[in-house]
């Protein structure tokens, strides 16, 4: 979902890996919950974008997600499903193994990934857990401003 200027490498990657029939580009689109609800897996490709919103929406939605290290996932990323941050110098090639590994598994094996992602962002991202942070956040600069 989305574009941007490594959208025809992916596409080319893509048909090299025959995943073509089970890839699709959407390009831009304001509406992600519906895509969201449509998918199967998320890939987050990015290496430039920081934390995304939309990485953190796909886990929400109990999708099974595949991101590059270094662009910020690593903080809520779970940690049982590490081999799934791709290197962030990777060529397309960890990212097609890692996409190919999924598209593989059965119904079963990729219900419990969903649920294993649904369940770190729930408590990663669970509001009054966010709220704590917050206000502890508040409570340190305070503290600190004290001294």
């Amino acid at each position: 979902v989305g574009s941007g200027r490594n959208e025809q490498s992916l596409r080319d990657i893509c048909k090299a890996n025959d995943l073509e029939d089970v890839v699709i580009f959407t390009g831009f689109t304001t509406d992600v919950p519906s895509q969201l609800a449509q998918a199967d897996i998320y890939a987050f490709p990015a290496v430039k974008e920081g934390l995304g919103i939309s990485l953190q929406e796909a886990m929400a939605s109990g999708l099974p997600c595949i991101a590059k290290r270094g662009s910020g996932p690593e903080e809520i990323w779970p940690q049982e499903r590490s081999h799934m941050l791709i290197p962030e110098d990777d060529d397309g090639t960890e990212l097609c193994l890692q996409l190919r590994r999924l598209l593989k598994m059965n119904d079963d094996e990729l219900l419990c990934e969903s649920r294993l992602f649904y369940e770190n962002a729930r408590q990663k991202f669970d509001r009054i857990t966010q709220a704590k942070k917050l206000a502890q956040w508040f409570e340190s600069i305070v503290k600190n401003s004290r001294k």
